[in-house]
């Protein structure tokens, strides 16, 4: 009632690679028994035997044993059995078809568009296949839009507000388990290079959320849900370089002195935008080696594509 003699048969390995890049292989085994009255059961119950969706092939940790099936060698030898394994890279076209492991469901991707309000800049329209700002920008060095600006090109201030919508991209994952300092880490994180088409600081972390445990097959698992919000422009914050102070060269050198009597608050250039991303230039008594708008890279920044392999 037991298999006493396993062996893998070289002349049937098999393996195939097809347009869409899905890699298929087939193994085949001889086992014998040691009562010719065993029935299949107990040769696919023997240790060695793929277990499908479990299994992964030799050489290859993308591909899974997807079926074991054993059949009599010949018709006259009851002991002598024939077990065929195959594997493939090729995910299932529906959540449901690797119903024994749940961890091997693919990912569920959804796509929408929330609204928000924005401070409108210059040239705000961006490019569809690049993402780079479209328009005239007059007062940008970057490449970035700069603060709209009236007549006499002064920096319009307060800066007029306008709708906008952002898109929101969710992907679903089953998975054994995440850790919440990891999450914790991840979110608000933007994306430190180009991910899935992304410009790099485009993509931002919004939310990593999971359901309850739940069970299959006796295997547990997650649904664990990402949620990233977009931004064509970039995720870097610009602020308008205004103040009470401005720097001149007095007898003591470089100083900062007071703009206006009363303290109040003035736009101090109409120069170029920033691009030092946070470290400001040196003051200067030349107004156009100052900033009037200064930027920031405040989230932090995560390779996504080494954490977000969907």
């Amino acid at each position: 009632m037991s298999v006493v003699e396993w062996r893998e048969i070289g002349a049937g390995r098999e393996g195939e690679k097809n347009a869409q890049f899905a890699r298929t292989y087939t193994r085949i085994f001889r086992a014998e028994t040691d009562d010719p009255e065993d029935e299949a059961s107990v040769v696919l119950a023997y240790s060695e035997v793929p277990v499908p969706a479990l299994d992964v092939y030799p050489g290859d940790s993308s591909a899974y044993c997807v079926s074991s099936t054993a059949r009599q060698e010949v018709e006259d030898y009851f002991k002598a059995w024939i077990v065929t394994s195959k594997y493939t890279t090729q995910p299932p076209n529906t959540p449901d078809q690797f119903t024994t492991n749940p961890l091997l469901d693919a990912a569920l991707y959804s796509l929408n568009f929330d609204q928000h309000t924005t401070v409108a800049r210059q040239a705000l329209r961006c490019s569809f296949t690049t993402g780079a700002p479209l328009g005239p920008q007059p007062n940008s060095t970057s490449g970035l839009p700069g603060p709209l600006q009236n007549s006499v090109g002064d920096v319009m201030r307060p800066g007029i507000e306008v709708d906008a919508c952002r898109a929101t991209y969710i992907v679903r994952k089953n998975q054994a388990y995440i850790s919440p300092a990891m999450a914790g880490q991840l979110v608000n994180a933007v994306n430190i290079s180009a991910w899935n088409g992304c410009p790099a600081r485009t993509v931002k972390v919004k939310n990593i959320s999971t359901g309850e445990i739940q069970q299959r097959n006796n295997i547990s698992y997650y649904q664990v849900t990402y949620e990233f919000h977009i931004n064509p422009l970039t995720w870097d914050l610009f602020a308008l370089n205004r103040g009470t102070r401005y720097y001149k060269t007095l007898a003591g050198g470089i100083q900062a002195v007071t703009a206006v009597p009363d303290g109040q608050e003035v736009t101090l250039y109409t120069d170029a935008e920033g691009v030092t991303y946070g470290t400001i230039v040196p003051p200067s008594a030349t107004p156009s080696l100052n900033q009037i708008y200064l930027r920031w890279r405040y989230y932090t920044e995560v390779d996504f594509n080494a954490y977000f392999n969907f």
